[in-house]
């Protein structure tokens, strides 16, 4: 019965994940928090949408800008809503309250806990329930997709000691696990793709 929840699971996320694939695209940057009381994370892309919690001014978020989505005007400010990261939750703030001008080396310390899949070709990888291939398969990531690390301080001392293995991770609302020979730190695919290039 596990088998079969799991192979159900694995085809309605390769359907998702392909679908999601064609009809939209996220890019990813590194944005300032501008707003005076700090800005509100909400559940959904919504002034109505229920609240998450509050990032403070003059913090430097990772935001997921989605081309589904449209420019908004809310408080006299326009701009788009942005899905992102913060302490470990995931959900969207209102672009008109943040900066594209932020301190890029102040800002590296959260890109620790950002990893990137890469070194997959066209294939996808599973992302499982628990830290072994025996387990439930909750979700499926392809090349280049960017995932939050909840052990980023474990896959950091794993990469300092050239050490390998499995690694909690969360993409947008899927919580679960996948092998760390499958990631590179989100600055270092930069690189990687720049070195690619030459």
């Amino acid at each position: 019965m596990k088998k079969i929840l799991s192979l159900f699971i694995f085809l309605f996320a390769f359907v998702s994940f392909t679908f999601a694939q064609e009809e939209d695209f996220e890019y990813e940057q590194i944005q300032k928090v501008i707003a005076n009381g700090g800005l509100v994370m909400r559940k959904a892309p919504s002034t109505s949408a229920p609240k998450i919690q509050t990032i403070p001014r003059n913090t430097m978020i990772l935001t997921f800008a989605n081309s589904a989505l449209k420019e908004e005007e809310i408080a006299g400010l326009k701009g788009l809503w942005y899905s992102t990261y913060y302490k470990g939750e995931y959900g969207y703030v209102f672009g008109g309250f943040l900066s594209d001008d932020v301190d890029y080396d102040a800002s590296r310390i959260i890109l620790e806990e950002y990893h990137v899949i890469y070194n997959i070709g066209e294939d996808i990888k599973e992302i499982y329930d628990a830290p072994n291939e025996d387990a439930t398969v909750v979700d499926l990531v392809g090349e280049g997709q960017v995932l939050y690390v909840i052990d980023s301080k474990k896959l950091l001392e794993m990469n300092r000691k050239e050490q390998s293995g499995w690694v909690k991770v969360r993409n947008k609302e899927v919580i679960g696990y996948i092998h760390s020979d499958y990631l590179i730190s989100y600055e270092g695919y930069g690189l990687f793709l720049e070195s690619q290039s030459n």
